[in-house]
């Protein structure tokens, strides 16, 4: 393999790996934006209410330091 090919290849990785990132950021906002609502209309308990924000924000939360690094 040629220094150019492995470049693109990393940069295509790269770009890859930031979509999948920016998917599941997006998916986590609406999963808090539905455990917010249903918990606000009264369909989610207590329990799994904080259980999801928890793990929502604690997944957003590490791939936001991810990229600070």
């Amino acid at each position: 393999m040629t220094k150019e090919c492995v470049l693109k290849a990393i940069k295509r990785t790269d770009r890859e790996v930031e979509l999948a990132m920016e998917t599941v950021r997006l998916y986590l906002k609406q999963e808090l934006a539905d455990c917010v609502y249903q918990r606000e209309i009264g369909m989610n308990t207590d329990r799994g209410y904080e259980r999801g924000i928890k793990v929502a924000y604690e997944v957003i939360s590490d791939f936001q330091w991810d990229e600070e690094r």
